[in-house]
């Protein structure tokens, strides 16, 4: 049985546009609900046949043990998914982004730290460790008392900061100290620049002074 290879899906991949891509995901190695792919593991050209959901199970029974190529959900072990995934993992080695990443955690971390280091809100700023970063904001500084959850402060600081172009991931209070606290959370991409670790810096800056007033 001919196999399709990594390269060849590469290949591929690079003949569509994302609108193909996006009608055609489900092309390799796919069982939808009532979509059963011909072929697919067979043949670099597939027939797409619209099949009732019941016919589904006989057809994938009558495939031989050895013919079989089992995996999880459409996007786990998924041929393109994995052509995809190694393509991505030559261009981060070829342009070698682990640098850009830890030098601009540096960056983030260090402005944060200014932003916030001496904010009578910041119970903990996490960081320095490539691109993950947190600030964690309490009532009292110094017992690290928290916010009671209905001031809603982490979904306020939020909405903030969408209403200044920046979409970022936070989490409301968990309880009284030493539950964590408000907390917002930073990972941008591997290719992020110096002028939009600054932007992240001072728009969380403004949003928190905006529902705190410091």
């Amino acid at each position: 049985m001919p196999e399709v290879g990594i390269e060849q899906l590469s290949w591929k991949i690079k003949r569509v546009t994302k609108g193909d891509l996006m009608r055609r995901s489900a092309w390799v190695c796919g069982v939808g609900i009532s979509l059963i792919i011909a072929g697919a593991c067979k043949t670099r050209e597939p027939q797409v046949e619209y099949r009732p959901t019941s016919t589904i199970k006989d057809i994938m029974d009558s495939v031989k043990p050895e013919d079989r190529w089992m995996h999880a959900y459409t996007y786990s072990g998924h041929p393109t998914c994995c052509a995809v995934g190694v393509k991505n993992l030559e261009i981060m080695e070829r342009e070698r982004l682990w640098e850009n990443a830890a030098k601009m955690g540096t960056r983030l971390h260090q402005g944060l730290q200014q932003a916030f280091g001496d904010h009578p809100n910041a119970g903990d700023i996490r960081g320095g460790k490539g691109l993950l970063a947190a600030v964690e904001l309490v009532e009292d500084r110094a017992t690290k008392k928290n916010f009671a959850g209905d001031r809603k402060v982490a979904p306020r600081i939020q909405a903030e900061m969408m209403k200044r172009g920046v979409v970022t991931r936070t989490r409301a209070v968990a309880g009284v100290h030493p539950a964590p606290g408000d907390s917002v959370y930073f990972a941008p991409p591997l290719v992020v620049t110096e002028a939009e670790i600054d932007r992240l810096v001072s728009v969380t800056r403004d949003a928190v002074k905006v529902v705190l007033g410091a």
